[in-house]
């Protein structure tokens, strides 16, 4: 949707120039580290899917006869799980999100891209890297990387594959992780990017 059809948008690019333009004139440069929908969607199974399969395989050396199996039922108790899992994890990313921002909750926005079916947490204030490498990778760590540590101890398959598709799902947070893995130790600024999957740096 063009972004002068659509308010909440029309108002998210300004608020997104504005920063720009203070940017610009504090002397920082400006650059792009943005990926398609489709494109993060694909690489989380290059960047997180390692971390899955590392775990699964951690889980089948320590538990060599699990405890339990995974039946036809519970395979629907997996997908309820999953289904609650994905407003969870926008919650968790708009938690932190607002810890670090002057505004709180009031620089952050929810919804979804309809056309790629994708929901979303956008942070309209720019926040340090380690904030927001942070506030990137919570959704990954709190549902994904513990649940599956809780998993290999307790031996517990189902609440494994809970967290190794959770892990998966936030493929997309951990790309971007990886694209900004550059500026770590710089004296910069990342903000959300106004529509693209990714997000902008301001570096001195």
């Amino acid at each position: 949707m063009n972004k002068k059809e659509d308010p909440v948008m029309a108002k998210r690019f300004e608020n997104y120039e504005n920063v720009c333009h203070e940017f610009k004139n504090q002397g920082y440069k400006k650059s792009e580290s943005t990926i398609s929908f489709l494109k993060a969607n694909i690489m989380a199974f290059v960047t997180s899917g390692p971390v899955a399969v590392i775990l699964f395989i951690i889980y089948f050396c320590v538990n060599i006869k699990p405890s339990e199996g995974l039946t036809f039922t519970t395979y629907f108790g997996i997908m309820a799980a999953l289904l609650r899992s994905i407003p969870i994890h926008e919650g968790i990313h708009g938690i932190f999100f607002a810890l670090f921002c002057k505004k709180n909750f009031k620089s952050i926005e929810f919804g979804i891209i309809w056309k790629n079916l994708t929901p979303y947490c956008h942070c309209k204030e720019p926040l340090s890297i380690l904030q927001y490498y942070i506030a990137l990778l919570a959704p990954m760590l709190f549902l994904g990387i513990i649940p599956s540590i809780i998993a290999i101890v307790a031996g517990n398959l189902f609440l494994l594959a809970v967290g190794l598709i959770n892990i998966l799902m936030a493929g997309g947070d951990f790309t971007v992780a990886f694209l900004i893995l550059k500026y770590i130790g710089k004296k910069v600024k990342i903000i959300d990017h106004p529509i693209e999957c990714g997000c902008v740096i301001f570096e001195r």
